[in-house]
Formats: C-alpha cells, structure tokens, sequence
C-alpha cells in the first residue's frame, strides 16, 4: 500500500509516497517545502500546493494522505492547539483537504511523537509489547506503546515527554511554561546554551547532569581553538557547536554530554513507571551529533543518556530494558504516519 505522508515540522514541509509493506520505506521522496512564516495558512498552502502539483487526480496506486504534524491531535484527527504556529487550533485536515481535493480517499492526521513512535515500534517487531520513543530536536517529544497499542491520551497528549521534570532548580522556562523540563536541558537549545555557558560562565549553571559519570567544573576551554573564535563571533548556533565539537573541543563536547545525561534522567522515568521492553532515541539533534562525530559528540550524547539512564533506573528494569537510536532518523514521522493510516494503531 502506497501512502502520501507529510510531515509539519518547525520551519518546513516534509513530504514523501511511503511503501507500507512488511519493510515500510520511502519509494517517492520531494524536496522539503519551507515555510515563509509561522502561520497555519503558510502550512496550508504548503500541503495544498504539494497536493495540487504530486496528487491533483485519482491515483490508483496512493490510498491514503497521512499528516504527521507538531501539536496536540485528538483521537478524531483534529489539531487542538499547536503554538508553534498562530492559528492552528481546531483544524481538521481531513475535512479541508476532502473539500479541496475530494478524490483523496483517506485522510489521517497524528502528532509527530506518536507518528515516529509507532513507526519504532514497528521496526521492532511484534515481540516488543511495551515501548517509548524520544524526539529530540529544537524540542523533546515521543511516545507510549502499551500492550501493542499507541497511547493517545484522554486528551490527545500522551507522550509529552519533554515535560518530565528532571531539574528542580533550573530557571530556563520551558514552552510548556514551567521550569525543570528535559525539553530546556536536553534539546538543541540546551546544547547550545551549555555550550555558551561552559565557554562564559553566562547564565544559571544547571550542572553535569545526574548520574555516577557526571563530570564536575567548568570544562576547560583552551586558546586558539574553533570554540574559542565562535564565541568570539557573535551569535552561537547548534552548527556552530557541532563545529567545535568535531574538532575537538571539550566544552562543545561537553554540552553534548550533559545534555545526554539529562536526557537518560527522563528515559529512567520512563523506564522505572513503564517497565518497556525497548526505549529509542531520535530527532534532529541526533542526526547533528551524528555530523559531530569526529569529535565524539554522537557517541557521548547517546552514550551519556543511556549510562545516566541505566544508573538513575530500577536495576532490575534497567539491566532489561533495550536503549538504542531510532532507525528510521528524520523519517519517522513519515513512515509512521502512512503505517497508521494505512493499518491503525
């Protein structure tokens, strides 16, 4: 079965016609679409012009449109709230896009958590009946399969995971909000403020991270390196931190680290109030410190998060449960969107 997927991210478009056969993969992939602006009507035009131009008339061979899109979704596929962009409340892309284009069969919308969770699942295989899955990117989101089953939650926000408090005494308030969030210490953003605040001493010291390898004091910085010119430059991006890390600079990599360890605070929640089989990791971040690698950001990310996850969770769980990177990267959403629209959950 072939669907059409989209997927809604922060600043662009994804789109794609996945195979959701036994091995569900991408047969048909299109350039990213970006978005002028953080509008549902830029998002709109965006799916309806990908629509008009790849899917204008009936296609034997497509049986459905998937969505996978930032924000809550509710069980009926309606986008409660989504502050990213101003205006998308109350939308129901399968009854906007049915009038638009009324020969689409199918429409099916999810959350983009859920959408890369399932697909996850799926690559693990029906031995696994428990499962969570993190998205790390600008943000921290997944999922919960439980009995075989993807959660959606009385209200349509099952796995918000980024919201799991894991610091009391942090300051940097979360998109939810609040403070203490995995989402403000673990994210892209975290890494970058890390960075900032290991090279400078600027900002609240949130600390190491837990676990029994946290590191203690501030990293040493060195003269002359790649780090010590981006800071000299202005404005930090997460690029110009990877950067720094694949040539070896320690505070770059040590951003890297404590973020992992934060992350794994949240994954030993996860584990010691679910007990799953399997737990993945994936998002944007790491697909960046994968780039990182030469310097040791992608191993000490990863590796961070699942020793701080393995120390923080009860042993029995933790010396069962399997911690590994997502297979399926960036294209989770995607793939897992067409494989509930074209089987359920």
């Amino acid at each position: 079965m072939r669907v059409y997927a989209f997927d809604i991210g922060a600043s662009s478009v994804k789109h794609a016609i996945v195979e959701t056969n036994e091995a569900p993969h991408i047969s048909s992939g299109f350039p990213s679409l970006r978005l002028p602006a953080l509008t549902f009507q830029a998002v709109r035009e965006s799916v309806f012009s990908a629509l008009a131009k790849n899917f204008a008339t009936p296609a034997a061979d497509i049986a459905a449109v998937a969505i996978s899109t930032k924000g809550s979704v509710d069980p009926t596929g309606r986008v409660l709230r989504a502050g990213l962009f101003r205006d998308y409340a109350g939308v129901d892309w399968a009854a906007l896009i049915s009038d638009r284009f009324p020969h689409v069969p199918k429409v099916l919308t999810v959350n983009d958590g859920r959408a890369s969770t399932w697909a996850e699942y799926r690559r693990h295989g029906e031995h696994v009946a428990s499962f969570a899955h993190f998205v790390v990117g600008t943000g921290v989101g997944g999922g919960i399969v439980l009995a075989h089953r993807l959660m959606p939650g009385a209200h349509g926000a099952a796995g918000g995971l980024g919201h799991i408090k894991v610091q009391p005494d942090s300051t940097v308030r979360c998109s939810c909000t609040r403070t203490g969030c995995v989402e403000t210490l673990a994210s892209a953003p975290a890494v970058v403020r890390r960075f900032h605040q290991l090279r400078l001493g600027a900002g609240a010291d949130v600390g190491d991270g837990p676990g029994r390898h946290a590191g203690s004091g501030r990293a040493a910085a060195g003269e002359g390196t790649l780090g010590d010119e981006i800071i000299r430059g202005g404005e930090i991006t997460l690029d110009d931190v990877v950067r720094a890390a694949r040539d070896g600079d320690e505070p770059a990599l040590r951003a890297f680290r404590d973020a992992g360890r934060w992350l794994g605070a949240a994954i030993s929640d996860v584990m010691n109030v679910l007990d799953p089989d399997a737990i993945t990791i994936g998002g944007g971040l790491l697909q960046a410190a994968s780039v990182a690698a030469a310097g040791g950001a992608h191993e000490s990310y990863l590796a961070a998060a699942e020793r701080a996850a393995r120390d923080l969770a009860v042993a029995r769980i933790a010396d069962r449960t399997v911690i590994a990177p997502a297979a399926y990267g960036n294209d989770g959403g995607l793939i897992g969107a067409a494989l509930l629209a074209s089987t359920g959950p």
